[in-house]
């Protein structure tokens, strides 16, 4: 009888930081738990495989697990593996780029059976879950005589291990993007509804029930970042120039953003004003009347600004998932640093014990940034050392822990 020690938190929160199996060699240590039992193995566990997300840059030791825990629900041996490979073509980027549009979250290449999938969405409910597999005809369909006949056959064997999948056309795409994005989305919502999940319960005789739920529905552990939405309320294409818009309609505009998504970047704040205008780039103009607007509220409201960020006085700051803006707005200088410190503080309190580096994983993967940069690390290193400095944290032997 294995117990899994690392889980889920009362909050839902689960760390990727599984001790040991996180440090190269850590699959070697899994290796000699897993393989003593000679007859039967019960594995314990507060959490699925499939709500443990793994990328192309996780600890081969993370990964194993997730395939070993895959394993014991399903007692089948494959699990989608990230690759970390470029796209195929320009057209999978294009059709991905539509995809994280309508709000969902890709991998390209994701390796299953010996074969790689060109674009794999994830499930919004069960972040390592895939939801949908989306076959584009680039330039490996076209590489060979037989390569539909070979893709038929791969995408049978795919389907027999649960893949569902989704193929889009080239020529039906120049033809009519917009019917195939519709086409797409239609599809993936009708797999999101009809989703199964399994459920295996133990009784007394050891005989495992197989329980069937239509579409489990799991409560998300994360806040979502939610965009303010200033075109229902006001209408300023009749203006000739930014300028031109009253200040008082300015104000309420910028006090409805503050109040819905602050603190705020202001970088993010121009970008919600400029919808009513119709506009996707600031200018010097408006860049120049949103801050003397900005220094105007800060004499007569309970707008607050530090440096580049946005808030109300005494605003609750909570941490929030990313996943769902476009790229050009997923960009951690974008992320305040209230919000940084207090998820850095959340992931210590769920962990009890962390590295630093899979603590800063672990954060960024929060905000739904995939990648940790080396830009990234040096303001997260700020973060922390504040931290540590007002007593909130400490590090002990390159592990932080709580104060």
């Amino acid at each position: 009888m294995i117990s899994v020690g690392y889980g889920k938190t009362e909050s839902g929160n689960l760390s990727r930081n599984f001790g040991p199996i996180n440090n190269p060699g850590g699959e070697s240590r899994l290796n000699v738990l897993i393989s003593r039992a000679k007859q039967q193995m019960i594995v314990f566990c507060n959490f699925k495989s499939d709500e443990l997300r793994t990328e192309a840059s996780s600890p081969v030791g993370v990964r194993v697990l997730k395939g070993f825990l895959k394993y014991a629900e399903t007692g089948k041996s494959d699990i989608p593996m990230e690759s970390d490979k470029a796209a195929d073509s320009l057209f999978e980027i294009e059709v991905a780029n539509r995809i994280k549009k309508l709000g969902y979250i890709v991998e390209h290449q994701v390796g299953s059976q010996g074969f790689y999938i060109d674009i794999a969405i994830r499930h919004p409910n069960k972040e390592g879950a895939y939801l949908l597999a989306v076959e584009c005809d680039g330039a490996s369909y076209h590489s060979s005589a037989n390569a539909r006949d070979r893709d038929r056959l791969r995408q049978g064997i795919l389907e027999s291990i649960g893949w569902k999948f989704h193929r889009i056309w080239s020529t039906d795409w120049f033809r009519d993007e917009n019917s195939e994005v519709e086409r797409l989305k239609n599809r993936i919502e009708e797999v999101l509804n009809t989703t199964h999940f399994k459920i295996e319960e133990l009784k007394n005789d050891i005989k495992p029930i197989i329980v069937r739920i239509e579409r489990e529905i799991i409560p998300k552990a994360h806040h979502e970042y939610k965009v303010t939405n200033l075109m229902d309320s006001y209408n300023w294409i009749s203006f000739s120039s930014f300028d031109e818009i009253p200040e008082f309609e300015l104000r309420e505009a910028i006090l409805d953003v503050v109040k819905h998504e602050g603190p705020v970047h202001k970088s993010l704040l121009i970008n919600r004003l400029l919808k009513p205008v119709y506009l996707t780039r600031a200018g010097g103009l408006i860049k120049r009347t949103v801050d003397s607007t900005l220094s105007n509220m800060s004499y007569s409201t309970n707008i607050q600004i530090d440096g580049d960020i946005i808030y109300l006085k005494d605003q609750e700051v909570v941490v929030r998932d990313r996943s769902n803006l476009p790229t050009s707005e997923r960009k951690f200088e974008f992320i305040p640093a209230l919000e940084v410190k207090k998820c850095m503080l959340e992931v210590v309190k769920d962990a009890l014990s962390i590295e630093t580096s899979e603590m800063y994983r672990e954060v960024s993967a929060r905000f739904g940034i995939s990648r940790t940069t080396e830009q990234i690390k040096l303001e997260l290193d700020n973060s922390l050392q504040v931290l540590i400095s007002g007593g909130l944290l400490k590090l002990e032997e390159n592990k932080v822990i709580g104060a």
